[in-house]
């Protein structure tokens, strides 16, 4: 049961984030999640791993899809200010991509992942074994899941600003906080996690 247990202890470390991620991850990376004093600085060193090549795949796999076409050129820029450590700006470009995008997400026949993480979550509760995509999908959906919910959470601006990115008060002007690569990665990873959800 600990096996089958471990990597959702994880996954709902890494979905407190606002990391999106739609594989399966590995014993070694659990370990690496559930024994980090700070997820965010695991994230960031998991990204920076062969040169961040990961997120430069996701950024060409965006480019790339139909969705981005209406905002190619605003997605483009958004790349070239977090190559450039532009981070601040980045973030304010990449929230209104992710705006448009989901808009036309949302006006298609999506595929519904609900039913099936919970008929994958009711094998849990039965002792069966999942298989390493179930895996996969249940981080896919609780992920982006948990995302969603904190990025368009409304914030009151008579209030702290929230630790966690918040379309509300960055699409507003009102976020003061210094955004960080690992905050545009993340932004980048809810994207293609639009993405991967319509697919």
């Amino acid at each position: 049961m600990q096996r089958t247990v471990r990597p959702f202890d994880a996954i709902s470390a890494i979905a407190q984030t606002q990391y999106v991620l739609w594989e399966y991850i590995t014993s070694e990376f659990v370990d690496r999640i559930l024994d980090a004093v700070d997820v965010n600085q695991e994230l960031l060193a998991y990204e920076g791993e062969n040169s961040f090549h990961k997120s430069n795949e996701i950024i060409s796999l965006c480019a790339n899809h139909p969705y981005l076409v209406p905002s190619q050129r605003v997605f483009t820029q958004s790349i070239t200010a977090y190559q450039n450590g532009y981070y601040d700006l980045a973030v304010i470009s990449l929230t209104t991509v992710i705006d448009s995008v989901l808009s036309q997400a949302s006006r298609m026949n999506t595929h519904k992942p609900a039913p099936r993480v919970e008929a994958i979550l009711e094998k849990l509760k039965e002792s069966e074994s999942i298989s390493d995509s179930e895996y996969a999908e249940i981080s896919l959906y609780s992920t982006f899941r948990s995302t969603s919910l904190s990025f368009y959470k409304f914030a009151p601006f008579d209030e702290d600003e929230p630790e966690n990115l918040n379309r509300h008060w960055i699409i507003h002007g009102r976020s003061k906080r210094e955004k960080t690569q690992l905050d545009c990665i993340k932004l980048i990873h809810f994207l293609y996690g639009i993405i991967l959800l319509e697919q």
